[in-house]
């Protein structure tokens, strides 16, 4: 079951909170095989009367990263999960030039 615009039920995800100028991120899951592939990611730069409405002392970027339910069920078995391992999702964030400033795993 799917619902437009939104993750499929059961889906999982990576959030988390950036820096306000951060531009673009992508995330990337691994795949039965070997490899990765790309999530799709919403960001939003957090500021004016939502950051005072939320008690933010500055500006911040927040974003969600949606992955398909196989994910979840394939590679999130609990503490055996280690940030390190080849099984978390990777969250990477770029300057302008499209350089990767930060690298975040999540394993769960």
């Amino acid at each position: 079951m799917s619902t437009r615009g939104g993750p499929r039920r059961g889906a999982g995800f990576a959030a988390g909170l950036t820096a306000f100028e951060t531009v673009p991120l992508a995330a990337a899951y691994p795949v039965p095989g070997g490899g990765r592939k790309v999530a799709p990611v919403n960001f939003a730069r957090v500021h004016g009367g939502l950051q005072r409405r939320v008690g933010a002392r500055r500006p911040f970027g927040f974003f969600v990263a949606f992955l398909p339910p196989a994910v979840k069920r394939r590679y999130y078995t609990g503490p055996a999960d280690r940030l390190n391992s080849e099984r978390a999702v990777e969250v990477s964030a770029f300057d302008p030039r499209g350089r990767r400033i930060s690298l975040v795993r999540h394993d769960n």
